[in-house]
């Protein structure tokens, strides 16, 4: 499946103020560059569309102008990416570009004496592309025996999940597209080369866990030695922020795995041995689920419990499944490891497939595809549910997998014309399980939530 990878993004401070408004420059242009007495545009303001990479750009006129030219520039290479010619009496213009990047934005007056003022803003746009799944948010530092994050982006490749990596989560321009069935996979890196998750990066990850996201994270020091963020509080880790509880520092000794099951996670077949990044100084933090022997629960409710252990006894990872009775039954889950991925020593792929399935909500129950409307009849009524609920505003099948007709891994029209077809034009019928309920021979990023017409 394809993979993105963006680069990191210019200042926390700068993007992260961007991302409460939408604006990805400066919000004022810098001082402007002007020849012969011609003033330069002022207030310089870049927004974006998405899920496109359209640039919005706005301004003040400083003068009279005969003409405006609009030129956007690659911030990296200083390539020219798009040139819009516009009248003087211009005050914005909207470009349209191939890719998501870094940019900068200058906007040139030519006053009527022919003399000119130039002013620039940057311009950061890193949408969260149509269709993508998940994000692996790659806040590790460079040095240790393990890439996590690399690790994780292959895993996840390998089960076919559609994938962006990313190298600062603020970078997230377009969050707002990313809802239920989204994984966000947060990789903090073990101490002296992990990343500190700050306030505002917690906050921002609350968010999307409200509106639905998923949260997979990790990071050798996170609970047990960094400071507290408000992720503390959602995270089904002991260490609620709001009570002031600290769960222990970690030690060196974790050098197997152990899995151990919760909820609908269940890694007891998947035992492994464990590198350590940082070996002779890897401290892993022994993590304790809230709700556990009279530790305070986190403010979602109950519902933690250890998935892997070491293998002399303390746990290592966290499987938060909240109710969240206020926001939903599609509300985000969080999956807490103080062990970095890239370490685990045993079936790297089942134990992604595992993850993935229980974080985006997939239960891989029976079904019956073409029965997208879960009826226990194949008939026209399907593709006209299927079809109201892609362009009618209707509601979306209970089942994802029963409305991919044609099993290419995608709900769309074509999954009706394959439907229609076969009804009344004499076409192929929908590939197995179509005679009888059954299991997906073809596991792909599917879900299926529920089926009720399959015994």
């Amino acid at each position: 499946m394809p993979r993105r990878h963006l680069d990191p993004a210019p200042s926390f401070p700068l993007i992260l103020t961007a991302l409460g408004v939408g604006i990805l420059g400066s919000g004022g242009s810098p001082a402007g560059a002007q020849v012969g007495g011609c003033a330069a545009p002022t207030g310089i303001a870049v927004t974006t569309s998405c899920p496109t990479i359209d640039l919005t750009i706005a301004w003040t006129n400083g003068a009279a102008y005969a003409s405006i030219l609009v030129e956007v520039f690659d911030a990296a290479s200083g390539a020219l990416v798009a040139s819009v010619p516009l009248p003087g009496t211009a005050s914005s213009a909207t470009v349209p570009l191939a890719e998501e990047g870094r940019y900068q934005v200058n906007v040139t007056g030519t006053c009527l004496s022919g003399s000119t003022g130039s002013a620039s803003a940057d311009a950061t746009h890193f949408p969260f592309p149509t269709g993508t799944t998940n994000a692996v948010v790659d806040l590790d530092g460079a040095g240790g025996l393990v890439d996590s994050a690399l690790a994780l982006e292959t895993a996840l490749d390998t089960i076919q999940r559609e994938t962006v990596r990313v190298d600062d989560i603020v970078s997230f321009t377009c969050r707002d597209q990313m809802g239920p069935g989204t994984v966000v996979w947060v990789t903090l890196g073990t101490y002296p080369n992990n990343h500190v998750l700050t306030f505002d990066e917690g906050t921002l990850l609350v968010e999307r866990l409200l509106a639905g996201v998923s949260i997979y994270i990790e990071g050798g020091d996170h609970w047990g030695f960094d400071p507290p963020t408000p992720l503390r509080d959602y995270d089904g880790v002991l260490g609620v922020a709001s009570s002031g509880n600290v769960i222990l520092d970690g030690d060196d000794t974790l050098v197997a795995l152990v899995g151990l099951a919760h909820a609908d996670l269940d890694f007891t077949a998947l035992p492994g041995t464990y590198t350590q990044d940082s070996p002779g100084n890897d401290y892993t933090d022994r993590l304790i689920p809230t709700g556990a022997a009279g530790v305070p629960v986190d403010l979602l409710g109950a519902n933690a419990g250890l998935v892997w252990q070491s293998s002399v006894g303390y746990g290592v990872a966290v499987y938060y499944l909240p109710p969240l009775p206020f926001v939903g039954p599609s509300s985000g889950k969080v999956l807490s490891s103080s062990f970095e991925f890239g370490g685990y020593g045993g079936e790297e792929d089942d134990a992604m497939q595992k993850m993935s399935d229980c974080l985006k909500g997939i239960v891989r129950d029976d079904f019956r595809r073409g029965d997208c409307n879960a009826d226990g009849n194949l008939d026209i009524g399907d593709a006209i549910f299927l079809l109201d609920g892609l362009f009618g505003g209707g509601v979306a099948g209970s089942c994802e997998s029963a409305c991919d007709a044609n099993d290419d891994g995608n709900v769309d029209i074509g999954d009706a014309i394959w439907k229609l077809a076969f009804l009344f034009s004499g076409g192929a019928a929908p590939p197995a399980p179509f005679a009888a309920c059954g299991a997906d021979p073809t596991p792909d990023g599917l879900g299926c939530a529920a089926f009720t017409v399959c015994p």
